[in-house]
């Protein structure tokens, strides 16, 4: 037994889930107020027998793997942590097949672990307790940073000596060669014979994890000549910078709250902004932002709001950040500061306004849309053509059909052209950056991804009833291997390819053990959501009804697929096209 199936045995969902909410019995399921959005009305039910969670409301759950990595906003291998000791099951010392990288042992990442805790007592310590230390806390003062965050928030001062914190943690019992490991202290030779402390004279900010762990450090110069003004740890064994939003594990809450977060770029940015009373922010930590950052900020909400600051390297991270974002189908607004350079000055300066900024935030399309007229002459054609360089790619990046066909019509009046030419300018970007691996136009029809899910969905979560009914199924989805679905249902539709083409039997297939945990769970939830909604006739129905429209589907493709590429070479080929297609035309 793996060590998850060693977790599941020990710890059911509904064991799990009852300690994060209220459940009553719904039938054969449990039922509560989901954990992950306010509601009044429960949407969020429990099946023991299925052993899955999933709120239809919001749309979110799963396993208990799922459950805990939504509700502690946490990664698989900390949900497996976490759910080990509810269990009590040891999985420290384990290696889990789900990670490629080696797994590193519980014993060093907890002696790195503690190395970042005593080292925060220290750097703490030496700004509150030392001469140079109230410098140091005269300076943050000036910057109108209180006394209460600057404790809130632990900041610290590195003192400018080679070896003031390395002697501090050999004092502790620390080995030289875990301490340099930790990143906190440099080598100067591959010996490690000579070595010296990475931050001197810096203001410090400790770095978290999602659980409150220390992780890393930033270092903030304050002599002038001081290079780089901003210095963080390097990546080590418990820190990789792309996975970390700086002050997230203090603000989760809020932004769950809020539904909505807002993303600064520094450190000094987010203090200031929490103690003006914005408490959903996060900050980038002055890395850029990642798709990792990105993936752990959609768990939380739907809403990105970016304050980045207002010079031209900011405003140059905002326009990185969305074409990000589109990627997540966030709904994204931008934020500007009037009058300073960054988002931190202004809250300070005014405080009692900040909160009051950041609820005008405007639709990031609409801001473009205005900064365009505002920077470019519009009525001249390289200005025009600058404006179509701006606002193109960020058009091209929305995912809504009906959302980009209105952008396009308001743009095309602003740019002062026909909105065909626009949408031919903005196809012809997105297929250039590779955003859309296909696109065939029929008479202004498209394959319909949406609907191909749906009638997908509906065969999978019915098949057991009708397994009869199942050889239909794969004799068609071998004739459309690229049928257009979302990323977890063409997972799913490949390996039923794969499978199938391997000569399993058809009782093999259905019963889907060949499928990974997150496409099991998929399966699962589809189960939950039709299974006491319908009875076994009207499942019957639209189970049938599920394979007329993918054999549909195949028709349709082939008819696109032979008109795109107009393949009339042979009379073969003609004849074929006259008679399948011509008379539904």
């Amino acid at each position: 037994m793996d060590i998850l199936e060693k977790i599941k045995s020990h710890l059911t969902i509904e064991q799990l889930v009852s300690q994060y909410v209220q459940l009553k019995p719904a039938g054969r399921n449990l039922k509560g107020l989901c954990p992950f959005h306010q509601e009044k009305t429960a949407s969020f039910i429990v099946s023991p027998e299925k052993q899955i969670a999933w709120c239809f409301g919001c749309q979110k759950g799963g396993d208990i793997f799922g459950f805990i990595q939504e509700i502690e906003s946490c990664d698989f291998k900390e949900a497996i942590k976490i759910l080990g000791d509810k269990a009590g099951v040891d999985v420290h010392s384990a290696e889990f097949n789900q990670v490629k990288s080696a797994y590193i042992t519980k014993d060093k990442k907890e002696v790195l672990y503690k190395i970042h805790e005593e080292a925060e007592k220290f750097y703490i310590q030496q700004l509150w307790d030392t001469e140079k230390g109230q410098k140091v806390l005269n300076y943050v003062r000036s910057r109108g940073i209180e006394d209460e965050f600057i404790k809130f928030f632990s900041l610290g001062f590195a003192p400018d000596s080679f070896e003031a914190l390395y002697d501090f943690l050999i004092s502790r019992n620390f080995q030289k060669k875990d301490l340099i490991d930790s990143g906190l202290i440099s080598a100067k030779d591959t010996q490690s014979n000579n070595v010296y402390d990475k931050f001197r004279l810096r203001l410090m900010f400790p770095i978290t994890d999602i659980n409150a762990k220390i992780v890393a450090f930033g270092g903030r110069a304050l002599s002038k000549d001081q290079e780089p003004k901003y210095l963080n740890s390097p990546e080590t064994d418990i820190y990789y910078k792309g996975k970390i939003l700086y002050g997230l594990n203090l603000v989760k809450n809020e932004i769950k709250l809020k539904n909505e977060v807002v993303l600064v770029e520094g450190y000094m940015d987010l203090i200031a902004s929490y103690q003006a009373g914005v408490k959903n922010v996060v900050a980038t930590s002055g890395t850029a932002l990642t798709d990792n950052q990105l993936k752990i900020l959609k768990r939380l909400t739907n809403n990105l709001v970016l304050c980045f600051d207002s010079d031209v390297a900011g405003q140059n991270a905002v326009y990185r950040a969305i074409s990000l974002a589109q990627n997540f189908d966030f709904n994204i607004f931008i934020v500007t500061v009037p009058g300073v350079k960054d988002p931190g000055e202004y809250a300070v300066k005014n405080k009692s306004n900040f909160v009051e900024l950041i609820k005008t935030k405007t639709l990031y399309i609409d801001f473009y849309l205005q900064s365009i007229q505002q920077e470019f002459d519009l009525s001249n054609m390289k200005g025009n053509k600058l404006a179509q360089d701006k606002i193109i790619p960020i058009i091209a990046g929305i995912k809504d059909p009906w959302e980009k066909e209105s952008i396009v019509t308001k743009s095309a009046l602003i740019l002062r052209m026909s909105k065909k030419h626009l949408t031919g300018k903005v196809d012809s970007f997105s297929q250039s950056m590779r955003y859309h691996h296909h696109k065939i136009d029929d008479q202004n029809v498209v394959l319909n991804t949406k609907a191909n899910d749906e009638a997908f969905g509906y065969i999978l979560a019915f098949c057991e009833l009708f397994s009869a009914k199942i050889p239909d199924f794969l004799e068609i989805i071998k004739k459309i291997p690229n049928l257009d679905l979302n990323d977890i249902s063409k997972g799913i539709y490949n390996k039923i390819i794969e499978y199938y083409n391997s000569g399993a039997p058809v009782h093999q297939i259905i019963n889907f053990s060949f499928l990974d945990r997150e496409q099991t769970q998929y399966i699962k939830v589809l189960q939950l959501k039709f299974g006491d909604n319908f009875t076994n006739s009207q499942k019957e129905k639209i189970f049938n009804d599920a394979i007329s429209k993918l054999k549909d589907r195949i028709n349709f493709k082939e008819r696109l697929d032979i008109k795109s590429t107009k393949d009339f070479s042979s009379p073969e080929a003609l004849e074929y096209y006259k008679l399948k297609f011509l008379k539904k035309d």
